[in-house]
């Protein structure tokens, strides 16, 4: 895993594994992952960092959804 900032364009790159990127999904404004052709996590990008707080990324939480509560979510993908 690699981590880099961009001072400039306040951008931060987590850099999962060394693969090729295949595509990108755009969660949301400043949150895109990157997949590699198979489909697989190779990057989490996130732009405006100082945003997120270090605790709540650090800190993830479960949440139970029974089956009639799921939602049928379709990212938008961006390629580059």
């Amino acid at each position: 895993m690699k981590i880099e900032y961009d001072e400039d364009a306040h951008t931060l790159y987590i850099r999962l594994q060394a693969k090729e990127r295949g595509e990108t999904l755009e969660v949301n404004e400043e949150l895109n992952i990157d997949l590699d052709n198979e489909g697989n996590i190779i990057g989490i990008e996130i732009l405006n960092p100082e945003d997120y707080p270090l605790q709540a990324i650090l800190s993830p939480t479960v949440e139970r959804y029974g089956r009639s509560e799921a939602e049928v979510v379709r990212p938008k993908i961006r390629r580059k």
